[in-house]
């Protein structure tokens, strides 16, 4: 039963490919690596954790440059077409 205020939530379940678990182990035995994100003793299951949301992070700050890379291209792409416009314009204003 569900109150007010509380929040339920789902656990996904993700099957890990060969290669994941190969560098699951290479960062179990590096404990340098994600001391500053885990716990002084990490279980798997926060190790798992910490390396979704560091790549969620990553895909999700490369999709913004991506977009950010659109949205500049978009604006010169307008302010060229707005240039020859105006290009236009001031030689036809100067034909007799």
């Amino acid at each position: 039963m569900n109150t007010a205020g509380s929040t339920a939530s789902k656990r996904v379940t993700i099957s890990l490919t060969g290669q994941d678990l190969r560098d699951l182990a290479v960062l179990r035995g590096a404990p340098g690596y994600l001391s500053e994100q885990l716990p002084s003793h990490p279980s798997e299951s926060s190790t798992i954790r910490a390396l979704m949301h560091e790549g969620l992070r990553v895909v999700q700050e490369r999709r913004e440059a991506e977009l950010y890379a659109e949205m500049a291209d978009e604006t010169r792409s307008e302010r060229k077409a707005m240039r020859s416009r105006d290009d236009r314009r001031s030689r036809d204003t100067t034909v007799d």
